[in-house]
């Protein structure tokens, strides 16, 4: 179930009502605002509120200016309304021929680019811009529009249009309620490279166009805060010394949490990642060429999505993402999450020249405080909390952590209502380090704690008891 208040200037209806509930739920529903009753938004209890501002609506009655001055004008009002996130559909400009002018003088071409590239720079990092020239691209623009209706009710797209645009809100919805898988697992040779590496040498691999392409698309899942790591026959050091040492390598070391180098059987080797990652193995999407090793992880390990590796049809294949990298630009709040997490060398996170940060969390942390709170399965206490819940918890912390190997970002929460633990939750990223003993410390210097809010994980169990011990008086 959802519900969704859209903020336009033109009609989407009669297919939109149908689409949501079709996608969604026959309880879902949405609410229309023309661009003038925006005021009325600012009791809405609505999952999303969804802005689309149609050109060619907008150049009836205003001239390129003023629509760039909307642009920003409304963004801004919205923002002060509600802390509800948006979903801006950006603007287009295939509807017709002569986009180019407004009444009966010529205006510059391009304006809906330059507009998208205006809505880009302002955008909050919690709100999502969707790329509206892309899909009616993919749809075909012949298509894409219909023009009865448009003349008939300002309803100017297709119903194959408006189901595309309430694909994109589902994806939007699935990001944002952390429904897509949290690591992606790959193979090496034939995956993100042509030729056996314990073969050909660092000399004999090459990265083609296609094993280019794929890195190119595999970066982009890291950037939106995908967990990468390498299931491999290779040896640890070997596989280090490509992602060091070769020229055609887009993917780096950097890029990597976790390798897992050996010559036993895949199913070991991912059975370890989601063990020292501390996630589910139904976290992870496992990427192979070999039609036998994915055959042997579907029988052993069938909560693990196996994917065979293609060079034509990677992107579709990899949907279970759910991060429509064609269509979408992800919140940036997610981007980075994984980012400099510490190569596995031994131990999983060195300690070195370890600082650590602990203050109230602001508002604009409550995103990744959420998603963490969701995600952390093994060091929590198991509550899981909605941005909106967070705003409800008297005293809320966050926990910044970086060492020799870079900024891990906000890898720990805390939250305390009178004398009770509500929330605690570490991060993977931040195992082997002195973060809990930190968050433990702090916690007794300024609060007395009687109980703890506790909710079995399936993984929590031994990490609940020691934090009763250490905090509870």
């Amino acid at each position: 179930m959802i519900e969704l208040d859209f903020i336009s200037n033109i009609i989407l209806e009669p297919f939109l009502g149908e689409c949501i509930k079709s996608t969604f739920g026959e309880k879902s529903h949405s609410r229309y605002f023309s661009l003038s009753s925006i005021d009325e938004i600012r009791t809405s209890n609505a999952d999303f509120v969804v802005l689309m501002i149609n050109l060619e609506e907008a150049l009836r009655t205003m001239s390129p200016d003023g629509i760039c001055s909307l642009t920003g004008d409304i963004y801004k009002r919205i923002k002060s309304l509600t802390s509800i996130p948006v979903i801006w559909f950006g603007y287009e400009d295939y509807y017709c021929n002569d986009t180019s002018i407004f009444g009966s003088v010529y205006v510059l071409n391009h304006l809906a680019d330059k507009l998208n590239i205006q809505i880009s720079s302002i955008i909050s990092p919690d709100d999502f811009l969707i790329d509206t020239k892309r899909i009616i691209a993919d749809a075909g623009i012949t298509i894409a529009y219909d023009f009865k209706n448009k003349y008939r009710w300002s309803a100017p797209y297709s119903e194959k249009i408006v189901k595309a645009f309430v694909k994109e809100i589902n994806i939007v919805y699935s990001v944002y309620h952390f429904k897509t898988p949290k690591c992606l697992a790959l193979d090496c040779d034939g995956v993100l490279w042509e030729g056996i590496l314990s073969e050909d040498g660092l000399e004999g691999i090459n990265v083609s166009r296609a094993y280019e392409d794929f890195q190119r698309f595999v970066l982009h899942l890291f950037y939106c805060g995908v967990i990468l790591c390498l299931c491999t026959k290779n040896s640890r050091e070997d596989v280090q010394d490509v992602l060091d040492s070769h020229s055609g390598m887009l993917i780096k070391r950097e890029h990597i949490s976790y390798i897992w180098g050996d010559n036993s059987s895949k199913s070991k080797g991912l059975i370890t990642i989601a063990k020292t990652l501390g996630i589910s193995q139904n976290s992870i999407v496992f990427v192979d060429d070999s039609e036998t090793e994915i055959n042997e992880v579907k029988a052993l390990l069938p909560d693990i999505t196996s994917v065979l590796f293609n060079s034509k049809s990677f992107f579709s294949d990899l949907s279970c993402f759910k991060l429509s990298g064609a269509n979408s630009i992800l919140p940036q709040t997610r981007a980075g999450n994984y980012r400099n997490f510490p190569q596995v060398t031994g131990s999983y996170l060195a300690n070195e020249n370890e600082e650590i940060d602990i203050h109230p969390a602001t508002p604009t942390e409550y995103n990744r405080i959420s998603e963490l709170s969701f995600r952390t399965n093994k060091k929590t206490n198991g509550g899981r909390f909605t941005v909106k819940d967070l705003k409800k918890v008297p005293f809320l912390y966050s926990v910044f952590l970086k060492n020799a190997y870079g900024e891990f970002g906000l890898i720990g929460t805390i939250g305390i209502e009178e004398d009770k633990l509500i929330m605690f939750a570490v991060s993977c990223r931040a195992i082997g380090s002195q973060v809990e003993e930190k968050m433990v410390s702090y916690i007794k210097q300024r609060h007395k704690i009687k109980e703890i809010m506790t909710q079995d994980t399936g993984k929590n169990t031994d990490f609940l008891v020691r934090l009763k011990k250490a905090i509870v008086v």
